[in-house]
């Protein structure tokens, strides 16, 4: 591939047109064009929340949510699921969060 890229940049002085050349050597216009970043692997976008807020508008560490989550789950015969989890956080204990919560 790094060849095949190689050879186009020297081709591309001649009389054919770029989409010539990369045709010639079956190559993607894409695949050429296509710069890898640099940030790679750093966390992109909305800062993530440390914090969970109730239905009072009173902010909650993670690590207590954490917490109620585990002595929750500590129950005899309970098999929550991620949605019932979340609902009983919503439900029981007033946290508000959307549902990207456990991601």
């Amino acid at each position: 591939m790094a060849k095949r890229k190689h050879l186009a940049l020297k081709f591309s002085d001649s009389i054919l047109t770029m989409v010539e050349i990369l045709e010639v050597l079956d190559l993607a216009q894409s695949t050429f064009l296509y710069k890898p970043t640099q940030n790679r692997g750093k966390h992109k976008g909305r800062q993530l929340s440390n914090v969970i807020k109730t239905t009072e508008a009173q902010l909650i560490a993670n690590q207590r949510v954490v917490n109620e989550i585990t002595v929750l789950l500590a129950q005899e015969f309970v098999d929550y699921s991620y949605l019932k989890v979340r609902h009983c956080l919503r439900q029981e204990i007033n946290y508000v969060k959307n549902s990207k919560f456990f991601t």
